[in-house]
């Protein structure tokens, strides 16, 4: 519940998913359900996944990117699949650890941030930190 406020109160969204089967996890698709029809309205949205094979490169365009639109966002931008490969997610050196992937992850990031400042509300302008959630 508390999650579900955070999405409405947020002016952009990060939504991150593993990929199995060339689509994003239920335990998101259980979340977007629960979301009301215009829960992204006015929202800058960043979709971002993670899968084993760049089989599943696509899923992002073809699988969640029309669920998130039906949400009303204001822009959904280009997102990024990382390869499962390029992540370490245990230890001291958790993160992207392929120096290619971590520079086009923050590309990507970048373009959100940038597209969020020029259609985000004026009074939140500067204040991305506060205004983030990710599900």
């Amino acid at each position: 519940q508390a999650a579900l406020v955070e999405v409405e109160l947020a002016d952009a969204v990060v939504i991150g998913t593993p990929v199995y089967k060339a689509s994003y996890s239920g335990a998101l698709k259980v979340f977007l359900d629960l979301l009301p029809q215009r829960a992204l309205a006015g929202k800058t949205v960043l979709p971002l996944a993670t899968g084993g094979t760049i089989a599943h490169l696509l899923s992002i365009d073809y699988a969640l990117r029309p669920v998130l639109q039906t949400l009303c966002p204001r822009h959904v931008v280009p997102g990024r699949f990382v390869l499962d490969t390029h992540l370490e997610k245990d230890g001291p050196d958790r993160g992207v650890t392929d120096p290619e992937t971590r520079q086009s992850l923050r590309r990507t990031v970048e373009t959100f941030l940038s597209e969020h400042r020029a259609g985000g509300r004026p009074e939140h302008a500067g204040s991305l930190t506060d205004d983030l959630v990710i599900a």
